[in-house]
């Protein structure tokens, strides 16, 4: 139970604290591919399409976890 762990370690770029035989799941998101008219006056993130895009991300990441085999047998 989480509330109830003891940290063991963190992940390499130490945001996440884990538990021992924890697992970390981190995506990124390349933004400069959603800049609408770049090296313009009139350059933009599309926040539509940074919404959909971040939606999806995370459902992806979480599918990773639930058929991944964490957590491990201790």
């Amino acid at each position: 139970m989480f509330y109830s762990e003891t940290t063991g370690t963190t992940n390499p770029c130490g945001e996440q604290a884990l538990p021992s035989y924890g697992a970390c799941d981190l995506g990124s998101v390349n933004l400069a591919r959603l800049v609408e008219h770049p090296f313009t006056a009139r350059a933009a993130l599309n926040d539509a399409a940074l919404a959909r895009l971040v939606t999806i991300a995370v459902r992806m990441l979480g599918n990773i976890i639930d058929i991944s085999r964490y957590p491990l047998d201790q």
